[in-house]
């Protein structure tokens, strides 16, 4: 049996100890400091602390062991975080080329060494999926979506760093002005964040991992992904081909005046009509909720496969039920 993130976490079961020990820093040490704001320190809870750290793991190439044995603390790394029992993890890993993973072995919090058994790019999210061999991993959950707003307190960690944030508006870094609705261009981005580092909030649930312009890719991405991910071993993403942009406006009637926010669709692979939504409609609602600009491909890619959408059309709402194709 397989148990995943959204699960109460198990036990962990130890394979044989190995040559190969990390340094790790003891918690005292760590570095703590905060970024983003003027909000006070807030102490991670050093409980938490411990136990994200159990599902902190380095990949190192094993080439560059010193005498076969050890590798020394200046030696490039990959860390990756586990979020599956049966040994799924992920990293961010930007100069990974295929066939360098045959020299790559996983190193726990406790030193033991264990072989990689599957590797393979997420080219949406650009994660980089990592399947150890061994079971019975502790594995991380994830932070709610909803929960995150302006002003939300983050933690970046690492084996030796504890670094408070506090989380700004997302930036739009899409720089699209016409764009596919399931494509996420909004981002939120932390200064002076250490590239490849986790993001937790002060329950120890991820939030994302650090990539190279200091911007968090959204741990929500692995969420929606791990049922297609541990059953296929491929992230299978379903969604919508409407093309356009969200807009933001009222409509007048005889009796009021209705402010409208929707994304309204310029390219659409069906016609407006009573059971397909088109060009010129104005998508209002997913599944009975406002859309939200900054959070609209996360909506939509957390739909259900058939989904209620409700658009705006001849100066009236309309309820139509889709179903997602698969999207790339």
């Amino acid at each position: 049996m397989v148990f995943i993130a959204s699960l109460t976490s198990i036990a962990l079961t130890l394979a044989t100890l190995a040559w190969v020990a990390p340094t790790s820093i003891p918690d005292q040490l760590v570095t703590t400091m905060q970024k983003g704001g003027q909000q006070q320190v807030k102490d991670l809870d050093l409980n938490v602390l411990n136990k994200t750290k159990q599902r902190l793991w380095y990949i190192y190439d094993k080439r560059n062991k010193i005498d076969n044995n050890f590798y020394s603390n200046s030696t490039d790394r990959l860390q990756a975080v586990m979020f599956s029992s049966d040994g799924w993890a992920v990293t961010y890993a930007p100069k990974y080329s295929k066939g360098t993973e045959k020299y790559w072995e996983g190193i726990d919090y406790q030193g033991t060494s264990y072989s990689v058994e599957k590797v393979f790019v997420d080219h949406l999210s650009k994660f980089t999926y990592v399947k150890f061999a061994g079971d019975g991993f502790p594995f991380i959950s994830f932070e709610n979506w909803n929960n995150l707003t302006e002003g939300s307190l983050v933690w970046e960690l690492s084996y030796d760093r504890n670094v408070q944030h506090v989380l700004k508006n997302p930036l739009n870094l899409g720089n699209e002005k016409k764009y596919s609705i399931w494509k996420s261009q909004f981002f939120y981005n932390l200064a002076d964040a250490k590239v490849g580092d986790l993001i937790i909030n002060e329950n120890g649930a991820m939030v994302g991992l650090i990539d190279k312009n200091g911007s968090i890719i959204y741990g929500w991405m692995i969420d929606s992904q791990y049922a297609s991910i541990l059953q296929s071993g491929s992230p299978n993403y379903m969604g919508v081909d409407w093309s356009g942009y969200m807009v933001h406006g009222f409509t007048k009637n005889v009796d009021f005046t209705k402010r409208l926010s929707g994304f309204y669709v310029e390219s659409s692979p069906t016609s407006a009509t009573s059971s397909t939504v088109g060009v010129g409609d104005l998508v209002v609602r997913i599944e009975n909720k406002t859309l939200e600009e900054q959070d609209v491909s996360r909506q939509i890619l957390s739909a259900p496969e058939q989904f209620l959408a409700t658009v705006f059309r001849d100066n009236r709402e309309v309820e139509i039920l889709v179903d997602k194709t698969k999207v790339q």
